[in-house]
């Protein structure tokens, strides 16, 4: 989800009902409706117990970082299914 907080955070909740391993949020650099969703969704993680990475993407991101973000992100989802 990005763009928009009430699909970013309604989005998420609604992979959490449906049993997602986790969500991967996207926002633009200086998004505002994204900052609050990113708020927002710090409490929707706790609360669900839905684990979410937020990625914040502007022109200057570099590939390398978010691939080893995403892979990292990837390995807590594997250990926290066989943990459950």
């Amino acid at each position: 989800a990005g763009g928009e907080c009430i699909v970013s955070v309604g989005g998420t909740v609604l992979y959490s009902k449906r049993g997602f391993d986790g969500v991967v949020h996207i926002a633009p650099f200086t998004c505002l409706p994204e900052i609050v969703a990113s708020g927002i969704l710090s409490k929707v993680k706790k609360d669900l117990g839905i684990p979410i990475l937020t990625l914040v993407l502007d022109e200057h991101t570099a590939q390398a970082g978010l691939i080893t973000r995403l892979e990292a992100f990837v390995d807590l989802l594997e250990r926290r299914r066989r943990l459950l």
